[in-house]
């Protein structure tokens, strides 16, 4: 077991090797490449500022919106060589997202709160987390089928050194006449940080094989395109592993014989090897070019929960400056870019106080730009 654990690893590393000896292959001429890096970060937060993200008391200012309440983090920096139509890369990232009904957010929260429901409730608990962060190297192609078509693809090798991911599912509901509350919930959850009182060694690293797949028609006016980013598999050996049940209107009877109700909490740890698909990003878009007023756009992106965040958009050129702007819908956030001489700079916001709950910006550089 030992021997082929060692040789898979000396098997990665080569991969990696070669991965990264591509960005500078033997015989090829610097002024021959174009070169780049990008650093870039989304950061968003229905019901609550982004400064109060880490506070303990969330819940107690959490205002959550009717229907599902998001939050999200994407942020990667890369350093890339691209000739001949392929790119290598060396990239950070991390990414993460959670997805929760608004029954689930105002349990939480009466329950931190000590705080009763008016009346009689009933409340539907569905919440979802994922979320990883590593770093690796990548590879990408592109194709121009033909002039109206552009195909693109692109995979990634990370080795993680972060995954959590928790879903809360089930059914509670207060009653008024007797304040209490009934529950039956379950709760999965993968997370490196858990710790139980009889854990095991766990690999320090897990592994990921991500990739990004996109198509662009480009019409003489109009043009479309869609996207699916981190398609893949990802596992990690050992990783502590917990399954939770709850059932709140457990009956038991007290030293005088009398019937009460206390929480039953049911749990099972493991460190088996964690393995999971990675459920997509995807994104699409369709633009038209109206000549002088510049290039319009609609687009969506889909998170995975049954989340779409759609945006417009507008794109002009005067010489050799470009401009952006983008207004993302769900988010209400105002995004500007600008585009000059292979550099791009972007800031978003959906407010300039420090209340903000949806930030973005983005900085990069391209050679021969």
């Amino acid at each position: 077991m030992a021997a082929r654990g060692a040789r898979a690893t000396r098997a990665r590393a080569c991969a990696i090797a070669v991965l990264a000896s591509a960005l500078v292959p033997c015989g090829a001429r610097a002024d021959d490449a174009a070169w780049s890096f990008d650093a870039r970060s989304e950061r968003h937060l229905d019901g609550a500022p982004l400064a109060d993200f880490q506070d303990p008391h969330l819940w107690r200012v959490l205002r959550p919106r009717a229907g599902w309440n998001l939050g999200y983090l994407f942020e990667d920096a890369s350093a890339s060589r691209s000739e001949g139509g392929w790119t290598f890369s060396l990239v950070a990232r991390e990414r993460a997202t959670v997805v929760a009904s608004r029954d689930t957010l105002d349990l939480a929260r009466l329950i931190d709160t000590g705080t009763a429901p008016v009346g009689d409730r009933a409340f539907h608990v569905r919440a979802s987390g994922f979320g990883f962060g590593g770093g690796g190297v990548g590879v990408a192609r592109e194709w121009i089928a033909d002039p109206r078509w552009t195909l693109h693809a692109g995979v990634q090798a990370l080795a993680l050194a972060r995954v959590i991911d928790r879903t809360i599912a089930g059914s509670a509901s207060w009653n008024q006449a007797d304040g209490t509350y009934a529950a039956q919930l379950w709760s999965p959850r993968a997370d490196d940080k858990l710790r139980f009182p009889y854990e095991q060694g766990h690999a320090r690293v897990g592994e990921a094989v991500l990739a990004d797949l996109s198509v662009r028609w480009h019409g003489d006016v109009f043009s479309a395109g869609a996207a699916l980013h981190d398609v893949g598999r990802m596992q990690w050996a050992g990783l502590p592993q917990q399954q939770e049940t709850l059932q709140n209107h457990h009956a038991v009877r007290d030293v005088d014989g009398f019937v009460v109700y206390e929480p039953l909490i049911q749990g099972r740890d493991t460190q088996s090897t964690w393995r999971r698909w990675c459920v997509p990003v995807s994104e699409a878009e369709a633009s038209v070019d109206t000549g002088a007023a510049g290039q319009w756009t609609l687009g969506t992106r889909y998170i995975p929960g049954g989340v779409f965040l759609p945006r417009v958009g507008a794109r002009q050129v005067a010489g050799d400056w470009g401009l952006e702007e983008r207004w993302n819908v769900h988010e209400r956030r105002a995004e500007l870019a600008v585009r000059r001489a292979g550099w791009r700079l972007a800031v978003g916001s959906d407010r300039l106080e420090a209340s903000r709950r949806s930030l973005s910006w983005q900085i990069g550089w391209q050679s021969g730009g």
